[in-house]
């Protein structure tokens, strides 16, 4: 006969104390313990919630919510191997996946091998504190389970009594961003806020956290590995918006679980709270008032929104895949203002212009170069791309790249016209918001990826790094962490000073002008000075009328 939980706690309340002094009675009252602590770990086993709850003590997880995450969790490896989990921040995601459901896995399982990873070390290992916790002191959990403890029994890493196989990944260990493995495989990753306030400063932090992540797949143990990526949003690009952009793949592989604090409008008497015993709509509308837009909306409803102190907004960020026919291409070129390689970014970008005035780029590079370096990057681009123009700030030092791209130019039998590009009193932030009206129309597009490896060997996506520079600009003076260095976008911003669009035959026209100008020697390079500029004045006078050639922009050109 078979009975559960609740039947023989029923006819334990049933005895008598004369039934306590009889042996026999005594004897099945023990077997019938051992019963009901076998069919409360049976329960555990199959129960999340139960076991968080009702062994862990974590109470404020017995709302359905919870019972939503826990059934993502049980329907993992059905169809998809991995897990998105986002909530808001506060809400014992850590205390039901990171705590509750690895020690239901390592009771369930001695061996099993996970990994429990962090943006920082000394979190993860906070929480494989909490677990070592629950396991020596917890009297409910040892009442179920007995004393566990293996041989290793560390700050980093532990075992479980019980273990039956001899493999170099222990029980459970613990990792970060800075601190990776290698040579392990695990069969459950558990990634718990991956993304913090200090990795979304910068475009370089925010890669190094996504390739982190792509690297901890090589760390599962295939083909039956899970892996669970836990967190809360914090910014427009962070590693949980790069998993959920379709255009990356990843969600043929995830599963994605995404709930808000609340539903509908927070003043309204119908809206719905998700976590009402953590955030209610007096402690929702008090954070509201204290933080920005954008890191409320995401942190609390986990969709970053634009504020209106954002001149750009994630929607007007348009992509391409075929450039359209016919368009002009020019080159802007940024220089770092010291010679020293290790001061500032130099950057170039290359852009094409269509009848329609659209501007597509078509290449950026953002490195830390030398003039030399920087030179040669220049005319690698314009031999690839043919620019009509290449134009270059040239303040202070920044003037000897110019000389340096004219010499190297003409020692390579080079023809390309070059400009100098000046601030006219201009600051950086008023050059960048004057690109606000051409994003708002919809005029500018970017690949949809655009990877460039720097000289440190760091790979970045260059779109992904513009963007983040323009969601960064504010109407105001008030701007988020990492956003002075901002040189891409204010490169781009140097395209409005001399590009224009060409007109119907203008491009077969221009070839024919000035065919048979490549292979001059340095000689007739520079006889052929006053013919380029009368082919640049001819471009402009007709495309922009003769009353607005800015005429020092010729005497510039060339010589």
């Amino acid at each position: 006969m078979s009975i559960n939980v609740f039947e023989a706690e029923e006819i334990l309340s049933q005895l008598t104390e004369e039934d306590f002094k009889n042996p026999e009675i005594i004897s099945r009252l023990d077997r019938l313990k051992e019963i009901k602590l076998e069919l409360e770990r049976r329960r555990c086993e199959d129960d999340l919630i139960y076991f968080c709850v009702h062994v862990l003590g974590y109470k404020d997880l017995e709302h359905p919510v919870y019972e939503e995450i826990a059934e993502q969790m049980r329907r993992r490896g059905e169809e998809k191997s991995y897990n998105l989990i986002l909530i808001p921040r506060d809400c014992m995601k850590s205390s039901l996946l990171t705590i509750g459901a690895v020690l239901q896995a390592v009771v369930k399982n001695p061996n099993v091998r996970i990994l429990i990873t962090n943006a920082v070390l000394e979190v993860a290992k906070r929480f494989l504190a909490e677990i070592k916790g629950h396991i020596e002191k917890n009297e409910r959990f040892i009442e179920l389970y007995g004393n566990i403890q293996g041989n290793t029994w560390s700050k980093d890493e532990i075992t479980i009594k019980g273990r039956t196989v001899d493999k170099k990944e222990l029980t459970i260990e613990t990792g970060s961003i800075a601190h990776t493995k290698t040579g392990k495989h695990y069969d459950w990753i558990i990634a718990d806020d991956l993304v913090t306030r200090e990795n979304i400063k910068t475009i370089e932090s925010k890669q190094t956290t996504y390739k982190y992540f792509m690297d901890l797949q090589d760390l599962l143990d295939h083909p039956n590995g899970y892996m669970d990526v836990i967190g809360t949003r914090w910014d427009f690009i962070d590693l949980y918006s790069m998993i959920m952009d379709k255009e990356r793949g990843h969600l043929q592989d995830f599963n994605v679980f995404w709930k808000k604090a609340y539903e509908g409008n927070i003043d309204d008497a119908d809206c719905h709270f998700n976590f009402p015993w953590k955030l209610n709509k007096a402690v929702l509308k008090r954070l509201k008032r204290q933080k920005s837009t954008m890191e409320f909306s995401a942190q609390y409803l986990n969709y970053p929104v634009a504020s209106e102190d954002m001149p750009f907004k994630p929607d007007m960020f348009q992509t391409y895949t075929e450039l359209p026919q016919p368009y002009w291409t020019f080159i802007a070129v940024d220089p770092a203002t010291t010679q020293e390689k290790k001061s500032d970014y130099s950057v170039i970008i290359a852009i094409s212009v269509t009848p329609d005035g659209k501007w597509f780029v078509r290449d950026i590079v953002r490195d830390k170069l030398l003039p030399g370096a920087l030179s040669k990057k220049i005319l690698t681009m314009a031999q690839a791309l043919q620019p009509k123009y290449i134009a270059v700030e040239t303040l202070g030092f920044q003037a000897y790249v110019k000389k340096d791209i004219k010499d190297k130019m003409a020692k390579a039998n080079m023809m390309f016209t070059i400009l100098d590009l000046k601030p006219k009193n201009r600051s950086k932030e008023d050059r960048i918001k004057n690109l606000e009206p051409k994003f708002r129309e919809k005029e500018i597009f970017f690949p949809k990826s655009l990877m460039y490896t720097n000289t440190d060997g760091v790979e970045l996506d260059m779109t992904l790094v513009i963007e983040d520079e323009l969601l960064k600009t504010t109407w105001s003076s008030e701007r988020p962490s990492g956003a002075d260095k901002r040189d891409v976008v204010d490169t781009l911003a140097y395209f409005q000073d001399f590009v224009f669009k060409p007109r119907p035959g203008d491009i077969d026209e221009m070839l024919m002008k000035t065919a048979g100008l490549d292979g001059l020697s340095k000689f007739e390079w520079y006889d052929k000075e006053e013919r380029m500029k009368a082919i640049a004045r001819d471009r402009y006078d007709r495309t922009h009328g003769i009353e607005s050639i800015d005429m020092s922009l010729f005497e510039e050109a060339i010589g």
